[in-house]
């Protein structure tokens, strides 16, 4: 079983290189994205065969596509490196509490399944660019309304409201409706 750790690092290098050293093994690769932001140099002391820095970096800011953009940075690098049977994101602040070998086996154990949580978007079926103030303002009331903790909340309209940003700052917008949502 081939694993892709997709790292995204902007602080901390002595936690990653024991996160890398508590996950590595024979078929494990990470791939690290530092943040544009921060001095790559801090990361030199992490090195190893199944190590690969990837080239082009991205300023990024939390809760921004700017994540999204060093998340693909991340899977380009990896897919067109190796070829993974599964590819783990993981933040470089993360300390994994299983060991890479549990990781491995329970990938093992579960091939074929898929590990991801999302969230749908206002308006199921209105294209982006149909999106009203009222429409999101339901989708933060239903937020409210499910089995989602506050922060989990907060988080979905953080990205909702980058994503529209996104798009009025690359013209797909003409403005952004979530402007007015706090």
């Amino acid at each position: 079983m081939k694993i892709a750790y997709l790292v995204l690092a902007h602080t901390n290098p002595r936690l990653l290189a024991r996160t890398i050293q508590r996950l590595s093994s024979e078929d494990v690769r990470f791939y690290i994205h530092v943040d544009r932001k921060a001095d790559q140099s801090l990361f030199e002391s992490i090195r190893g065969e199944n190590v690969l820095f990837c080239e082009s970096r991205v300023r990024v800011y939390w809760g921004d596509f700017s994540q999204v953009e060093a998340i693909l940075v991340l899977l380009r690098t990896a897919m067109g490196n190796w070829d993974p049977d599964y590819c783990v994101l993981i933040s470089g602040s993360d300390y994994p509490l299983r060991s890479g070998r549990y990781i491995q086996r329970f990938l093992e154990e579960n091939t074929g399944s898929e590990f991801i949580n999302l969230i749908k978007v206002p308006a199921p079926g209105k294209p982006l660019s149909r999106v009203t103030l009222a429409d999101l303002q339901a989708f933060a009331e239903q937020l409210g309304q499910g089995s989602l903790k506050p922060a989990s909340q907060n988080r979905a309209m953080t990205v909702l409201k980058s994503l529209l940003s996104f798009a009025q700052q690359t013209g797909y917008l003409p403005f952004n409706v979530a402007g007015a949502v706090k």
